[in-house]
C-alpha cells in the first residue's frame, strides 16, 4: 500500500521526470526494442542487476519496463531464454507475482 501511495504522489506531477533513475529506466526500455536485439543479453543483465538492487520504495519507477521486458520474449530469433528467465525471476522477487500481474496481465 505504501508503494502505491508513493507512486500516486510522484506520478501525479512532473516530478517523476526529474528522478535520474527514471531516465535510466527510459533508456533501458528503449534498448528493449527490436532494433537493439543484438545487445539484449547485456540489457537483460543490467535489468537483472537493477531488479536485485532496487530499493522497494523505487519500484514504481520500473513499471514502464515490465511490459517491454515481456514483449521481447516473443521476438523472432529470441535466444536468451535462460537470461530472460533469470531477469524475470529477479523482477518477481522484487515486486511479487500479484503486482506483476496487475502491471502485465497474462
Amino acid at each position: 500500500k505504501q508503494w502505491y501511495q508513493r507512486r500516486v504522489a510522484i506520478t501525479a506531477g512532473k516530478e517523476k521526470k526529474k528522478i535520474p533513475l527514471a531516465k535510466v529506466v527510459t533508456i533501458l526500455k528503449e534498448m528493449l526494442k527490436l532494433t537493439y536485439q543484438s545487445v539484449w543479453d547485456v540489457v537483460l543483465q543490467v535489468l537483472s542487476s537493477l531488479f536485485k538492487n532496487l530499493p522497494s520504495d523505487c519500484v514504481y519507477l520500473i513499471e514502464p519496463l515490465i511490459s517491454a521486458l515481456f514483449v521481447i520474449r516473443e521476438a523472432p530469433d529470441f535466444e536468451n531464454n535462460s537470461l530472460f528467465n533469470s531477469t524475470a525471476g529477479s523482477l518477481v522477487k522484487l515486486i511479487g507475482p500479484r503486482q506483476l500481474l496487475s502491471v502485465f496481465p497474462l
